[in-house]
C-alpha cells in the first residue's frame, strides 16, 4: 500500500506541476489526480471506517461549493458570450463535484492522515527540486549553446503540447531568458519553488530555489521568497521570550547568510548570472515607478486590484455581486466594464473572444467568484496565517501575498495544496522533516 501511495502521490503531484501541459482539450494535471484518487476511494472504504465529515474544513469546503454555484450561474447569465465560456465552466463544475470535494472530504476524515501527509510532503520536496534542476539545466545550456531544451521538448519533441511556443524572453538592457523549466509560465514556476522554500527544510536548496526564481525572471517569486525569510527570522519572533529562542535558529541564520555570501561571489564572477541578476532587479524596481514610465506588464498588475474592486462595484446585476461571472471568467467582466469606463491599458485580440482571468488573485475571486467565494477563501488563508504550525502560517502568508501579484486561488496544484494543508492543520503536532 505504502509504495502505490508514493507512486500515486508522484503521479498526482508532478502532472499538476505541469501546469500549461494539455493532452489536446484535456489539462494533464486533472488527469493525473485519478489514479491517487481511485487509491484513496479503495484505501478508506476497504477499511470499512466510517467516514466522518468534519466541521473544521468546512470553510474551504463552502469555498469550492460557491465557486461552483458561480459556474453554474455564469452558465445561465453569461456576462459576455465567447468561445469556450460554456465548456469552461462545465469543467470546472465536474471536478469540483466529483474530485475536488470528495478529496477534501477523504483526507480530512482518514484515519490516516500522517501517512497521506508524509507521502505528500516527501514527493512534493523531490518534484520541487526536480523543477528547480531544469530551470538550472535550461539557464546553463542556454547560455553556453544557445539552445532552450524546453522549447526542444515541448515544442518540437513533443509537437507544442503547452499550445505555446516556447520562447519567453525579457527584453530590457539585455535579452534575458525566462528560465522556467516545466512551465510555460514563469510564474508557475516560482509558486512551486516558493513552497519548496516553505516546506523543504534543507537550507542549500532553499537558496537554490531562490536563485531559480531569479533565473525565471518572475518579480512575484524573488519578492516573496524575500518576505518569506523577512518574516520567519525578524517578525515571526516571540519578543516576550526573545531570551528563550533557540540557539539553532540564530545558527540557521548565519548558516543562511553564509550560503549567501558564497552565492554573491559566485554569481559575481558569472557575466550571465549577473545579467539574469541584473534584468531581475530592473523588473522589479519597475514596479515602483509611476504609471508612464512603467511596462505595459507592471501597469496591468500593479491597478487590477482597484480595477477590480471598481468594477464589482459597477455590477448591474446582484448574482455577479454575490457570486461573481464565474471562475476563471474574471478578465469578461474587466473587458466589459471597459466598454463603459478607462482602463489605462489595451486588451490583447484573444481577450476579446475567449474566457481569461485576470493575473491576480484579489480580482480574480471578487470578480469571478463575487464576494461570498472571496470572502471563504482569504478566511481560510489567515485561518492558515494565524496557525501555530510555522510551516502552515507561512504557506498562507506566501499565498496571500502572491495573490496580489499573480492568480493561483484555482489552479489545480492550489487547490490540492490547500486541501492537504487543511489536512496537515487537523494534526496538531505535525510537522514534515525533510531530509538534510
Amino acid at each position: 500500500r505504502n509504495k502505490l501511495l508514493n507512486i500515486t502521490m508522484f503521479i498526482m503531484l508532478f502532472s499538476a506541476s505541469l501546469i500549461s501541459v494539455q493532452f489536446g482539450n484535456l489539462s494533464i494535471n486533472k488527469i493525473g489526480i485519478i489514479p491517487f484518487y481511485g487509491f484513496i476511494l479503495f484505501n478508506e472504504f476497504s477499511r470499512n471506517k466510517r467516514l466522518v465529515i468534519d466541521k473544521n474544513n468546512s470553510i474551504y469546503f463552502f469555498f469550492l461549493v460557491f465557486t461552483m454555484i458561480s459556474s453554474m450561474l455564469a452558465i445561465l447569465q453569461p456576462v459576455i458570450t465567447v468561445d469556450g465560456f460554456t465548456s469552461t465552466h462545465v469543467n470546472y463544475v465536474i471536478q469540483t463535484l466529483l474530485i475536488y470535494l470528495p478529496l477534501l472530504y477523504l483526507l480530512t476524515s482518514s484515519t490516516h492522515k500522517k501517512e497521506y501527509l508524509d507521502s505528500f510532503f516527501k514527493n512534493l520536496i523531490i518534484i520541487i527540486r526536480i523543477h528547480a534542476i531544469f530551470i538550472l539545466l535550461q539557464f546553463t545550456i542556454y547560455t553556453v549553446f544557445k539552445v532552450n531544451i524546453s522549447s526542444l521538448l515541448y515544442d518540437q519533441l513533443l509537437h507544442g503540447i503547452t499550445g505555446n511556443k516556447w520562447t519567453s524572453h525579457v527584453y530590457g538592457t539585455n535579452i534575458v531568458l525566462r528560465a522556467s523549466g516545466l512551465n510555460y509560465d514563469p510564474a508557475f514556476a516560482s509558486y512551486l519553488l516558493i513552497c519548496g522554500v516553505i516546506f523543504d527544510k534543507n537550507k542549500v536548496f532553499r537558496v537554490l530555489f531562490w536563485l531559480c526564481t531569479a533565473l525565471a525572471q518572475s518579480r512575484t517569486g524573488v519578492i516573496c521568497i524575500f518576505l518569506i525569510f523577512l518574516y520567519n527570522y525578524f517578525i515571526n519572533i516571540d519578543f516576550k521570550n526573545a531570551s528563550k529562542i533557540k540557539t539553532n535558529k540564530f545558527f540557521g541564520i548565519i548558516i543562511s547568510i553564509v550560503i549567501l555570501l558564497i552565492l554573491g561571489f559566485v554569481i559575481s564572477k558569472s557575466e550571465s548570472l549577473m545579467i539574469q541578476i541584473n534584468s531581475i532587479t530592473e523588473r522589479i524596481k519597475d514596479v515602483f515607478l509611476n504609471d508612464s514610465s512603467q511596462d505595459i506588464s507592471t501597469v496591468r498588475h500593479s491597478t487590477y486590484p482597484l480595477l477590480a474592486i471598481k468594477c464589482w462595484a459597477k455590477f448591474k446585476n446582484i448574482v455577479y455581486y454575490l457570486f461573481g461571472v464565474g471562475p476563471r471568467s474574471s478578465g469578461l467582466a474587466l473587458l466589459q466594464y471597459s466598454y463603459n469606463y478607462p482602463v489605462n491599458f489595451a486588451f490583447s485580440r484573444n481577450m476579446y473572444t475567449s474566457v481569461w482571468s485576470i493575473e491576480c488573485d484579489f480580482a480574480e475571486l471578487l470578480l469571478g467568484c463575487g464576494i461570498i467565494g472571496f470572502f471563504f477563501n482569504y478566511f481560510q488563508l489567515f485561518r492558515f496565517i494565524l496557525n501555530k504550525n510555522i510551516s502552515i502560517k507561512l504557506f498562507g502568508f506566501a499565498v496571500f501575498i502572491m495573490g496580489f501579484m499573480y492568480d493561483f486561488s484555482l489552479l489545480t496544484i492550489n487547490v490540492i495544496m490547500f486541501i492537504f494543508i487543511i489536512t496537515m492543520s487537523y494534526e496538531v503536532t505535525y510537522e514534515y522533516k525533510s531530509e538534510k
